[in-house]
């Protein structure tokens, strides 16, 4: 008898849910494609009910979250609506990354690939010293069946107005820790400022970059020849420093197009320098992109055209909503041992729609 799998992911926003029957996907539920709310972060009550309409029983449910009442709740709600629940695994939060890294590995079909994961905040960080947290912005992973990860580097933000001086002795080899924004923080920041205040606006200020043009009297983005933020611009918090940039303390529009193209640029000189630092982790040539990041297909066209030997692979669930689908692969994996790939073909997989239900749909709407 098939074994069914579910993975639920309520991360801030982008919550999803994927259903596997073995290791097939049965479907793939976002709360905001049936509540209509871009990224909504309500109570997530469509995508339960829609999971209780095509399961009876879960073998395995893995839930990650940011808050347990919201894990208990699930289970409640779902023991309520009877369906019998097997076993139920907590996701941790510091695996952010290792989401989206299996989100792209297995579904990229790649027996054994160099995974980068590149995302605005990512998963959280307590070190030894109990005074340090920080949160994981990029990670580097060389993957392979059936489940291994091999963690190859991580950057980890720390915001040092409320971080104590950590220790020496926790500093690991393969991690840079540094208060210095990185990029996908600073993208956000930059789209904040000039009027795109949601973590979904960023393809606003990658489109509106296209408009601005080279500006001397911007400061820089990145601090000298980093990859790091200018923190003569950003504050820890990812705010922009008036005081010593009165230039940017009578924004107009023209100066909002010259800094969307700048923090473009920025970010496509990021893309590139950790794509090399990736690919020198390894002989493969196999390389999968993942994290909120590469939703950026600018940068991801410069990538491929920089690297034109290489495989690439670009996650199509590069957001938080594929965090759901990469957890349920990886933790069916880690159960079975199972080397068989079952790469994605496609993205269709939500309930499927009859014509009377689309025409029932659309006459509701001319109601409005």
């Amino acid at each position: 008898m098939s074994k069914i799998t579910v993975s639920i992911s309520i991360p801030g926003h982008d919550r999803s849910i994927t259903i596997l029957e073995d290791q097939k996907v049965k479907a793939i539920l976002q709360e905001d494609r049936f509540s209509r709310i871009k990224n909504d972060t309500g109570k997530f009550l469509i995508c339960l009910e829609k999971l209780t309409q095509l399961v009876n029983k879960i073998d395995h449910l893995i839930i990650y979250n940011t808050l347990e009442q919201d894990a208990s709740y699930i289970s409640n709600y779902l023991t309520k609506k009877g369906i019998t629940i097997n076993s139920t695994y907590h996701f941790p939060l510091s695996d952010h990354h290792l989401g989206h890294a299996a989100s792209g590995f297995y579904g990229s079909g790649f027996n054994e690939a160099i995974c980068l994961s590149i995302d605005g905040y990512g998963g959280t960080t307590t070190l030894p010293d109990e005074d340090f947290k920080g949160r994981y912005t990029t990670r580097i992973y060389k993957a392979s069946y059936p489940y291994t990860f091999e963690e190859k580097y991580s950057n980890v933000w720390y915001d040092s107005n409320h971080t104590l001086k950590f220790s020496p002795n926790i500093i690991k080899d393969n991690h840079d820790y540094n208060e210095d924004l990185d990029i996908g923080f600073i993208f956000y920041a930059i789209g904040n400022f000039i009027g795109f205040p949601h973590q979904s606006d960023a393809g606003k200020v990658m489109g509106l970059s296209s408009y601005g043009k080279p500006n001397p009297k911007l400061p820089s983005i990145l601090y000298q020849d980093t990859i790091y933020g200018n923190s003569n611009l950003f504050s820890s918090e990812g705010g922009i420093k008036l005081k010593i940039n009165p230039y940017l303390q009578n924004i107009d529009k023209e100066i909002s197009k010259d800094l969307a193209f700048s923090v473009q640029k920025s970010l496509e000189k990021v893309f590139i320098k950790r794509v090399e630092q990736a690919l020198s982790y390894s002989d493969t040539d196999n390389l999968v992109l993942s994290g909120g990041c590469f939703m950026n297909v600018i940068g991801n066209y410069l990538i491929k055209k920089h690297f034109p030997n290489i495989n690439l692979y670009v996650d199509p669930l590069s957001t938080d909503s594929g965090l759901s689908y990469g957890i349920s692969k990886l933790v069916y994996h880690q159960g079975t041992d199972s080397i068989e790939r079952d790469p994605l073909k496609h993205l269709y997989w939500g309930p499927r729609y009859s014509n009377n239900d689309l025409l029932n749909s659309i006459q509701k709407y001319e109601k409005l």
